[in-house]
């Protein structure tokens, strides 16, 4: 429910922002090897990491990486792994999720409240999106774990 008010008071206050390959380990180690989280969602009080993985797999313990520099952040903060398949991730503290799980929550937010004209465009293209190009890759990946449990 935290999150449920935090995201919504950040969206009408406009104050919401996300960012794509968000570069983290610089801040963690001072380091030149750069560390970059694929969607980053920022808003007053709270941070919300995402890897994606469409067609690879996770490499270098990558979200125990993001979980370190999530936890020096203040207020809420949580790590989704999106995946075809749903696996887990290396760090426990990120809930993995399938693109099946985000369509149902995509599709679910008209059924919340009323989007605007561009809200619903934006809504529409993604999903059309997911189904086209995504959802057939966690298809042929659950068909795959099917018949190895076979």
């Amino acid at each position: 429910e935290r999150w449920r008010t935090s995201l919504a008071e950040a969206i009408s206050g406009d104050c919401i922002s996300v960012r794509r390959e968000y570069v983290v380990a610089w801040e963690l180690y001072g380091a030149d090897e750069l560390a970059r989280i694929d969607i980053v969602v920022t808003a007053p009080g709270l941070v919300l990491a995402i890897e994606n993985k469409v067609r690879s797999s996770e490499h270098s313990d990558q979200t125990k990486t993001y979980w370190k520099w999530l936890e020096r952040t203040t207020g809420l903060h949580a790590g989704l792994f999106l995946s075809p398949g749903g696996g887990a991730a290396t760090c426990p503290d990120f809930t993995p999720m399938t693109y099946f799980d985000l369509l149902g929550v995509l599709l679910e937010a008209p059924t919340q409240t009323k989007l605007t004209e561009t809200e619903v465009l934006m809504l529409s293209s993604y999903v059309k999106t997911l189904l086209r190009t995504i959802i057939p890759v966690e298809g042929r990946a659950l068909r795959s774990l099917e018949h190895r449990s076979l």
